[in-house]
């Protein structure tokens, strides 16, 4: 058992199953190795229980006769009585500690006061479904949302399934399994959401089965069918697909759950920011910086996240510029870092974790300096222009972007209010990027006064005006 395994346990007062767990002989259950899991076919044959429909005649092709009989179906075990209603529970074999029940110890239990539960460490076999009713799917009822709660490193002793069975035969379809989790996260609540569009139109049962012998606890809680959107990894899982990290102050939410794991930042040379591995999944944040920007960012968790800057998406060649984390779960204050960049370029903004960890973020900060990527380019050749610091006081630093096949100078012209000219300054363009200072005085050397003032710039053609503001 590790130091976080220990801890958690001591902090939720469950020192008694480490007890149980001794007496069981749980010493598969230490260490998260083990033999290889042993996958299952996804069709699979099974109890065939409460094959009625849920409510009223049906027709011939087992629908409800009229619409009004059409529902979706949601259970979050408050009852005191368990089974629930229509629900039912059936074993293949097993102790009867060991089989489907509700529990209300808060540990256990997600949202209200009760969850469905299969007691872990079994010394014996056991094979325990817990099924619902026989529901029609109507047109919006696309999938099963559940809560979970379980270890993904039992799954080889006790593996947790979801299954799918439409009425009229003993084929159930598995659409979730605990074998298929990202490891990490041991008795955290995650939401799976499964789709069960190939049955909308038919009458179904869905089940949860926990089969296997000596493996850890597994908690169900808020089911539901309904309108839901299946489960699926982040939108920007991939560094290809990185989201645009927006300029200045920034707040975004996100998580790690599900996604690939496709940066590392651990290397044994100097393109690394840690020697440790970091093995979760990540997801990514591109943004533009130019000399002398600053990223300043923290990641607030309630796992062991992990928040790094790297220069390019390939891996093996990839630079680690900055690094903030720890083995122990974050917390709302989080954990981040400043970072002043020391060259143009792109560059990318990844949260990730320590030891398959993954979860839930806030990732909050700000970016001083130009980035490309706010809202798309700005004009058809991708001109963009940012003042630095706005307000100034005595300097201002303009930069930006434009289409990179785009070579020359960009024209950066500062006008007052009445529309005359202060400065006109020229941006030799490289990359891409172009930056120039304007040191606040008039061409005949005089200092600009406070106020509003407006900078433009041009390029082949294509223009973008600022509005910037000096400080008295």
């Amino acid at each position: 058992m590790n130091q976080c395994q220990q801890n958690k346990i001591a902090a939720n007062g469950n020192q008694g199953l480490v007890t149980d767990g001794i007496a069981a002989g749980v010493s598969f259950a230490i260490s998260p190795g083990g033999p290889a899991p042993q996958r299952r076919p996804s069709v699979i044959a099974g109890p065939m229980v409460n094959t009625r429909p849920a409510s009223g005649p049906t027709d011939a092709g087992n629908r409800p006769a009229s619409a009004k009989q059409v529902h979706a179906t949601s259970e979050g075990f408050e009852a005191t009585a368990f089974p629930p209603a229509g629900w039912t529970t059936t074993t293949l074999g097993g102790p009867v500690a060991y089989t489907w029940q509700r529990t209300t110890d808060a540990f256990y239990v997600h949202a209200g006061v009760g969850a469905a539960l299969v007691g872990g460490e079994s010394p014996g076999a056991i094979d325990e479904w817990l099924i619902s009713p026989m529901t029609f799917l109507g047109a919006t009822d696309q999938a099963v949302s559940f809560h979970w709660s379980a270890n993904r490193y039992f799954a080889s002793s006790v593996n947790a399934e979801c299954l799918v069975r439409p009425r009229g035969t003993s084929t159930w379809t598995r659409v979730w399994q605990l074998i298929d989790e990202p490891s990490g996260g041991e008795w955290e609540w995650k939401q799976r959401v499964a789709s069960l569009v190939p049955w909308v139109g038919d009458s179904v049962q869905v089940a949860f089965r926990a089969s296997g012998t000596n493996g850890g606890d597994v908690n169900i809680d808020d089911f539901a069918i309904g309108n839901f959107t299946p489960t699926a990894p982040p939108a920007n899982d991939l560094c290809a697909n990185a989201i645009a990290l927006p300029a200045g102050n920034f707040s975004l939410s996100g998580t790690t759950l599900y996604a690939a794991n496709d940066a590392d930042p651990a290397k044994p040379d100097s393109t690394a920011c840690s020697v440790e591995q970091i093995s979760s999944g990540d997801v990514f944040y591109s943004f533009n910086a130019v000399t002398g920007d600053t990223l300043q960012t923290t990641v607030a968790a309630d796992w062991p996240a992990v928040v790094y800057v790297v220069d390019g998406c390939d891996s093996s060649t990839a630079h680690c510029l900055v690094m903030a984390g720890q083995y122990e779960p974050i917390g709302q204050d989080g954990t981040g870092f400043t970072y002043v960049f020391g060259s143009t370029g792109r560059y990318y903004l990844v949260v990730d974790g320590m030891d398959g960890e993954a979860g839930a973020f806030q990732l909050t900060g700000w970016l001083r300096g130009p980035t490309t990527d706010v809202g798309g380019p700005t004009t058809p050749n991708g001109l963009s222009l940012v003042a630095s610091p706005n307000p100034a006081g005595r300097e201002v630093a303009f930069s930006g972007t434009v289409s990179t096949a785009v070579s020359g100078s960009a024209r950066v012209r500062v006008v007052d209010v009445a529309g005359r000219t202060v400065a006109a300054l020229d941006a030799p363009i490289a990359s891409g990027t172009f930056r120039v200072r304007w040191n606040g005085l008039y061409a005949d050397g005089h200092r600009a006064r406070a106020g509003v003032y407006f900078a433009s710039v041009e390029v082949s053609g294509h223009s973008l005006a600022r509005t910037i503001v000096l400080a008295p």
